[in-house]
């Protein structure tokens, strides 16, 4: 089974779109729908304030064992799906996770394996309250990520948690409101809501599976601010009525939200490191502005880079938006997604994508096409193939790390119906997941 054929769906509705002319979301986390069996309610405990900070002793080993680490170059991999796809919750059966020879491996060990030091992890609301038609593959509840946390920790690698904070995927085209967040009347509730919820989730996590993360970052994608959509009634058209707390999408209102959440998260442990994401395209600049003239405390520039999206701009582009935000706002820059097609079909849309990415994979020292990546017979595009996603993850991570970026992270590696995927449907790693190797100290 090719596996790009899950994709084929999503890719033609893709073209369909840009053919009529309709401006498509440039979100890097939309699906392929796939309605996952019910999974059961995702109740968050009250938080146990008495855990809220860790303790001193706690704190000592964090900063031995941890902030050391911090100098580290990131090597991350987004997970956020693995234990669904282990539990086929998608109903297309069972993953067995194998290595590139056919071995079979626990998931968390193959990456250290490969070079991986990071797993970026997803954590939504509560996905059964997502609103009715919504993609929720992944399931991202507490539970999985306590699951995944407690393997990530035994694997040796470091946990990075991504707050949504919506019941389903929140990017640039949609923030859509957790659904126990709707009835809130007034800006100062949210932002109640948020930092206890977030404390709640860190605890949590802290309880059941021992792991404090090394970084946390607050929203996802969050160029057009956070909590801004009330509803969902298509890929492209989401609810946007006025939230119901006064004030609605402003400025005042974002870094009032961003504040509780960091806040939160300082008072649990002062050593996590804060990441802000956003998109390369849809005028990223316009909120990390707003974040600095509200002064939010936070550590990290999260960047999310796909070069099949032409907004997202030229590999120059990237190195220049790197080195200007280290200036400009005085923070670390990670890449916090970023992928290129695996083995794919060559469809329409797919072409389509892949020509999108050509234009993008400028070497900016000779101002040409990459030389070393593999083109159709036509000589038109970068194919799709294993061994140009390898080098694409390269030439991406070269030129941060050129540029002063503090590590990478790839996106969609472990999806099953993601063309960019770094292992095949039935679970065997591809050869470009070597690519970590190129960086690990090791």
């Amino acid at each position: 089974m090719k596996k790009c054929a899950k994709s084929f769906l999503f890719a033609l509705t893709l073209l369909s779109l840009i053919m009529s002319g309709c401006d498509v979301p440039e979100n890097s986390d939309s699906k392929v729908n796939i309605d996952p069996a019910a999974t059961g309610t995702n109740e968050i405990p009250a938080a146990d304030t008495s855990r809220n900070t860790d303790t001193e002793e706690e704190r000592n080993t964090l900063t031995k064992d941890a902030l050391d680490d911090f100098d580290d170059f990131v090597l991350g991999f987004d997970a956020s799906s693995v234990d669904y796809y282990e539990n086929n919750v998608d109903g297309n059966g069972a993953v067995t996770w194998k290595d590139t020879d056919g071995t079979e491996t626990e998931f968390f060990a193959l990456l250290k394996k490969h070079g991986v030091n990071t797993v970026r992890l997803r954590i939504w609301n509560d996905p059964s309250k997502a609103p009715s038609g919504a993609d929720t593959t992944g399931d991202c509840t507490l539970e999985r990520v306590v699951a995944m946390s407690k393997r990530i920790k035994s694997a040796g690698l470091k946990l990075y948690l991504d707050f949504h904070y919506s019941d389903t995927w929140a990017d640039p085209s949609k923030q859509i409101v957790p659904s126990d967040w709707a009835s809130l009347t007034s800006a100062d509730e949210v932002a109640e809501a948020i930092s206890e919820y977030t404390t709640s989730v860190l605890t949590e996590i802290k309880k059941q599976a021992d792991v404090t993360p090394y970084y946390v970052q607050i929203g996802n994608e969050i160029n057009p601010g956070i909590l801004i959509h009330t509803g969902y009634n298509s890929s492209t058209d989401y609810g946007s009525g006025s939230f119901a707390y006064a004030g609605g999408n402003t400025s005042e209102n974002i870094v009032s939200y961003l504040k509780a959440a960091s806040a939160a998260i300082r008072a649990f442990n002062e050593n996590i490191k804060i990441v802000v994401h956003v998109a390369s395209s849809n005028n990223p600049d316009n909120v990390l502005s707003t974040l600095k003239n509200g002064s939010l405390d936070y550590d990290v520039i999260g960047l999310s880079y796909y070069p099949r999206y032409t907004s997202h701009g030229t590999i120059l582009k990237l190195q220049e938006r790197v080195s200007g935000w280290r200036t400009t706002y005085g923070k670390d820059v990670l890449i916090a997604e970023m992928a290129f097609d695996g083995d794919c079909d060559t469809s329409s849309a797919v072409v389509e994508r892949l020509k999108a990415a050509t234009s993008n994979l400028i070497d900016p020292e000779t101002e040409q096409l990459y030389s070393d990546l593999t083109l159709d017979s036509t000589s038109t595009y970068v194919l799709g193939s294993v061994e140009n996603q390898k080098k694409v993850l390269i030439h991406i991570t070269d030129a941060s790390k050129d540029s002063g970026a503090i590590g990478v992270c790839t996106w969609g590696g472990e999806t099953r119906d993601w063309p960019h995927g770094m292992f095949t449907w039935t679970g065997q790693a591809f050869d470009s997941l070597d690519f970590f190797k190129n960086y690990s100290p090791e």
